[in-house]
């Protein structure tokens, strides 16, 4: 793996920040969607009703029968901090090498 590029920007309108990484990963789609998709199991569900209640958590793979997955949770934070969204979107294309 390359190293890792990462941009962080503020929406002054809303009060929002944003945040992208993206690097160069040197495996097989299949062998990285099998990491990706560790956060789809029942396990990680479970964790999270335990640790923030009925807040929404959902999981979205092979959007349009592509090769991404998109994430979004609802966390909840301790006091005086509100309850934040997180999501997130894995995408990532084929390259071909020496026409293989």
């Amino acid at each position: 793996m390359n190293k890792v590029q990462k941009w962080m920007w503020e929406d002054p309108n809303f009060g929002l920040f944003y945040g992208i990484s993206a690097c160069n990963i040197d495996t097989s789609p299949e062998q990285m969607l099998v990491d990706l998709v560790e956060i789809g199991t029942y396990q990680a569900a479970s964790d999270h009703r335990r640790e923030n209640g009925d807040l929404p958590r959902k999981l979205w793979s092979g959007i349009d029968g592509t090769r991404s997955q998109q994430y979004c949770t609802v966390k909840s934070l301790p006091a005086p901090y509100d309850n934040q969204v997180f999501e997130g979107w894995w995408c990532w294309k084929k390259e071909v090498k020496g026409g293989r």
